[in-house]
């Protein structure tokens, strides 16, 4: 894995990226059926950060939620963002050595929301996506989203301005699987937090995926919200959709 996730300072300048409140957020809610899936469920967050999204699976009424995150200070700020009940539970943990109690009951939905992309090596991504599969019951969904590196994977300075993140990495290294990228989180035209990142292809995700025992693995493309649309207008996110950036996977475990 790469080096230690710069939480404190990913927290501050998140909240002022519109992609994440009218693309991100928007999207997970479609891969959750407009947050149907979570009705009476059992969730796993595997890379939980603050909780955002773990609070948003409670009030479409996860019945329980089992949250992890490998930064410290992710667990620490989540415990106190999320409501203190009894059906929710977090750990610092890493997805790739992931170590929960034979007596937990399995899970019916298991989300990774931007995590699989840093981890660093191919045996440890296949690794990670297998144990993602063993906390979940036969049918049960995975959600996850990660970089969208394919032919033509892009992002102009003047795009990750704009939204306030970009990716940088070194064209000279040539398009490759696993490449070392650079997330760059921007406020005004300086870069004020720099995070590792590792850009994998799709096949290789749908291999693992595969090999981890999901079937009926689609591939979505993020949306923008009505209200983001009306805000900014839909042309403001058209290059971040065209190709997309990010890419959803939504997979059934067999």
């Amino acid at each position: 894995m790469p080096d230690e996730f710069p939480a404190d300072s990913y927290l501050k300048f998140q909240k002022k990226m519109p992609g994440a409140t009218y693309v991100i957020q928007p999207s997970i809610k479609m891969c959750f059926d407009d947050g149907k899936l979570a009705v009476g469920k059992r969730v796993f967050d595997a890379g939980c950060g603050r909780g955002f999204h773990t609070k948003r699976f409670l009030e479409w009424g996860a019945s329980f939620i089992f949250g992890i995150d490998n930064s410290v200070e992710m667990i620490d700020e989540a415990k106190e963002y999320l409501p203190k009940t009894p059906n929710v539970h977090l750990e610092v943990q890493s997805i790739v050595d992931l170590k929960i109690p034979s007596d937990i009951e399995k899970f019916d939905v298991v989300t990774s929301i931007f995590v699989l992309h840093f981890i660093n090596k191919r045996e440890d991504l296949r690794k990670a996506i297998h144990n993602l599969s063993c906390l979940l019951k036969s049918g049960g969904t995975l959600i996850a989203c990660f970089p969208n590196f394919e032919a033509g994977f892009e992002w102009p300075r003047d795009e990750a301005l704009k939204f306030g993140i970009g990716m940088s990495f070194d064209e000279s290294a040539g398009f490759k699987d696993g490449l070392a990228a650079k997330i760059n989180i921007y406020q005004g035209n300086e870069i004020k937090v720099s995070m590792g990142a590792y850009l994998w292809l799709r096949s290789t995700y749908q291999e693992f995926l595969e090999e981890a025992g999901f079937e009926k693995i689609d591939f979505l493309s993020p949306i923008v919200s009505e209200e983001g649309k009306n805000e900014f207008g839909a042309e403001f996110f058209h290059n971040l959709l065209n190709p997309p950036k990010d890419i959803f996977v939504k997979a059934v475990k067999k």
